[in-house]
């Protein structure tokens, strides 16, 4: 398929709607906004090679549901806003080279943890977070 954005937010998502969405080789572009994500689930998109941007905002997601996500070569972006992730969870995201822009409005993230994103992940252009 040639598909490539796909917006499936607000759907239920299980795991074999993942294992097809991994299937989609040529997907760059993936919005999982207002979807909840447990046990694990979200860690199915793993390994998939041209997925650049991935919308999470407004997700069901904690700081495990996000650490589990660890072969997403290409993410350059992602957006996490109105989440429940911590600072824990963003610092997990300083292991993907290619990250350029994270949002995380209206999360749990701290200005602290923003700061330590920050030296974690020094290649980060825009990291959209709390600084109160």
């Amino acid at each position: 398929s040639d598909l490539r954005r796909l917006d499936v937010s607000g759907c239920a998502i299980g795991a074999a709607e993942l294992d097809a969405i991994r299937g989609l080789y040529k997907l760059q572009g993936l919005y999982l906004t207002q979807v909840a994500f447990s046990n694990g689930i979200l860690a199915r998109l793993n390994g998939h090679q041209n997925l650049k941007q991935l919308w999470l905002a407004d997700a069901v997601l904690s700081d495990e549901e996000l650490a589990a996500l660890d072969d997403l070569p290409q993410l350059q972006m992602i957006s996490i806003d109105r989440t429940e992730v911590t600072d824990k969870g963003l610092l997990a995201l300083s292991r993907f080279p290619q990250l350029r822009d994270v949002f995380a409005n209206e999360s749990l993230v701290t200005p602290e943890g923003a700061q330590s994103f920050r030296k974690a992940c020094p290649n980060s252009m825009t990291l959209s977070a709390p600084s109160y």
